[in-house]
């Protein structure tokens, strides 16, 4: 397989995640109050959140992947206050196309558990950001929910509560907030990765999941914090 298919490939998963609106909304409304003005997006694919930021004072929606910088490119064109730059989070660069000193909030969704040096990228998000900045994650959780679709996304690793937030603190970061995310989807996703072993998300269950589940359970993990979940949802502050 080349790698033009891996990313193509990878895109397709992209692509059915974005079309999961109320999903993708719930995770935006969680991390809503702790997103600034001045933002870096690590990883931002296709711009799934990306257009959730389309009202901030400056974006900057990075990701490595060249079609994904593409895809970017053109679906944010004409928006002045986002800027689509190529970055490796574990090659950072010369902060050429932005002032660290400005931005206060990065933002990596589901993108720590594809990197290998985890830690040297929480060290280079806190680089690139001021003193009282706000670094937002979302990984996966639970090591025993690691399976086929962890390793043909390319994942590293699944994480416990215990070991992100050890990470974060390890890494200069004080955390205010990790909680558990879409608990009924753990199950789901332990049958799906653990038990039949699909290769692949399929379109049609993300479909359902989105559109019958997420709108009840959203309101229900609102009110009482699950002790379990699919995903972790982190929000640092840097010292």
């Amino acid at each position: 397989m080349t790698q033009a298919q891996e990313e193509y490939q990878a895109l397709g998963e992209l692509e059915i995640m974005s079309q999961a609106n109320n999903y993708n909304h719930w995770i935006w409304r969680t991390i809503l109050p702790y997103v600034g003005n001045s933002i870096i997006e690590i990883g931002a694919g296709i711009g799934t959140f990306t257009q959730y930021l389309k009202n901030k004072e400056k974006v900057f929606a990075t990701d490595s992947a060249q079609n994904c910088i593409d895809v970017l490119r053109k679906r944010f064109h004409d928006q002045r206050n986002i800027a689509v730059e190529e970055l490796d989070i574990i090659s950072l660069p010369d902060l050429e196309f932005w002032n660290p000193r400005e931005i206060d909030t990065v933002i990596c969704l589901n993108v720590l558990e594809h990197i290998k040096e985890d830690m040297l990228a929480l060290d280079n998000m806190i680089t690139m950001s001021r003193p009282g900045a706000n670094i937002i994650l979302m990984v996966p959780a639970f090591k025993f929910a690691f399976g086929t679709i962890d390793k043909l996304d390319g994942h590293f690793r699944r994480y416990s509560r215990k070991e992100l937030r050890n990470k974060m603190i390890q890494a200069g970061l004080i955390p205010l907030k990790i909680t558990y995310f879409n608990s009924i989807g753990l199950a789901a996703w332990y049958y799906t990765n653990k038990i039949v072993k699909n290769s692949s998300t399929s379109e049609s269950k993300v479909r359902i999941y989105d559109k019958y589940i997420v709108p009840w359970l959203s309101l229900v993990e609102r009110i009482i914090k699950p002790p379990f979940g699919q995903s972790l949802i982190a929000i640092g502050k840097k010292r």
